[in-house]
């Protein structure tokens, strides 16, 4: 008969095995497949960056990654429809963007929360997003991060 392994993370347990250097990691947002090297050859920035990789996965699948954003202006909208993002960014653009598969989004007035188990998907998306309304740089309206503060600009003076 086969042992479980579990990983105590807190008061929760989660499944854990390995066999031949493969490893899998079942968490409350997915699971995770990785192989560990059994051999690195004199190669200390390898061995770290791996681990680093190794890491942000766990929290990926135990934690997720999430990202808010804000339209800021008059007009300015957003809502979800299935895996659907539909942004209304002033009188008559309609813009549509599908969600990929892995990223979960949660709209409400002009506020976006965005929610991924995989950092980079979640960062590749993010800078789609942004790029298709860019912050303006003299009024502060666009699409932007919650936690960005804008620098304005000044704007012609006037006598």
């Amino acid at each position: 008969m086969k042992t479980k392994n579990y990983l105590l993370l807190g008061s929760k347990r989660f499944l854990f095995s390995g066999a031949l250097g493969w490893y899998w990691l079942l968490g409350p947002l997915g699971l995770l497949f990785f192989k560990f090297p059994n051999i690195v050859l004199g190669n200390n920035l390898f061995l770290v960056n791996l681990v680093r990789f190794i890491m942000k996965a766990v929290r990926g699948v135990f934690t997720g990654f999430s990202c808010d954003l804000k339209l800021v202006g008059p007009g300015y909208r957003i809502w979800v429809l299935s895996s659907v993002i539909y942004f209304k960014l002033g009188y008559c653009v309609l813009l549509v963007q599908q969600l990929p598969l892995g990223i979960y989004a949660i709209a409400r007035r002009q506020r976006l929360a965005i929610v991924s188990s995989r950092h980079d998907l979640l960062k590749v998306f993010l800078h789609k997003l942004l790029a298709l309304k860019r912050t303006n740089s003299y009024t502060g309206k666009g699409l932007r991060l919650v936690s960005f503060v804008p620098i304005l600009k000044l704007g012609k003076l006037r006598k």
